[in-house]
């Protein structure tokens, strides 16, 4: 399963670089968006765990997929920068990919979330016992802040950060304790 999740990442990487380098740049940008494409995945796929030891490979890949978006910016400033509708685009993907690739980074930190409570309660046997720790963290941790700082907070087991508004979930690197129970146990917590 993982390999398939790899294949298809790497995939979506490409596909979307070469989307955005041609929509930036035209063909040279296309041909470019491929280069990049094609060596960050080569890189992130063969050199991932050299990286980081402590990440599934799917996290490699999604910094891979950040720092692609984020060079890809950089450069498209200098993609055919001719027309006003080139700059336009190259000051928005400057300033909006960045935003796209944290999102992104975030969103698989949530994801590895789930995974690490799915190989939890397999390993126990026990989702609800697990389910009812994670309960008791989230209370203790609202009634005891954690100290902690934006680079910090994906090594905490509770949220640290944000919580509450659905809107916030999309910057923090943990999905909602409630969500996280319902997954084990297959129904809201009490």
């Amino acid at each position: 399963m993982n390999t398939l999740k790899t294949a298809f990442l790497l995939t979506a990487l490409t596909l979307f670089l070469i989307f955005i380098g041609a929509w930036v740049g035209g063909r040279d940008g296309m041909i470019l968006a491929f280069f990049i494409a094609a060596g960050m995945n080569f890189f992130s796929y063969f050199y991932s765990d050299k990286l980081a030891l402590s990440m599934v490979l799917t996290s490699s890949i999604a910094a891979t997929l950040a720092g692609a978006v984020t060079l890809l910016a950089h450069f498209s400033g200098m993609l055919g920068g001719r027309g006003s509708r080139s700059r336009g685009a190259g000051i928005l993907m400057f300033f909006l990919a960045p935003l796209a690739a944290t999102l992104i980074q975030l969103a698989v930190s949530r994801s590895r979330e789930y995974e690490a409570d799915a190989t939890g309660a397999h390993t126990t046997g026990n989702p609800y016992a697990l389910a009812s720790a994670l309960q008791k963290l989230e209370t203790y941790s609202r009634r005891l802040p954690l100290q902690a700082s934006p680079s910090t907070a994906h090594l905490f087991i509770v949220a640290p950060l944000i919580s509450g508004a659905s809107f916030a979930n999309l910057f923090s690197t943990h999905p909602p304790m409630a969500k996280r129970i319902e997954r084990l146990t297959g129904r809201a917590p009490l």
